[in-house]
């Protein structure tokens, strides 16, 4: 499992000053780092001593 949170973003803030509400932010594509990236995120539960582990999710990707 592989989490990465972009240094831009750990303290709360990009380095610019806050849009307006109501305003967009366009990114070109090419440019844009993730926030936030996850990669091969595989989640089980314990449920009982006796019982196999419940699987919530398997290998799941995520960027935003």
């Amino acid at each position: 499992m592989t989490t990465l949170l972009s240094p831009e973003l750990k303290n709360g803030s990009i380095g610019q000053p806050a849009l307006p509400i109501g305003s967009e932010l366009t990114v070109p594509a090419t440019s844009a780092v993730p926030a936030l990236l996850m990669e091969g995120v595989t989640k089980r539960f314990v449920v009982g001593r006796k019982k196999k582990p419940v699987l919530a999710i398997s290998d799941v990707s995520l960027r935003l």
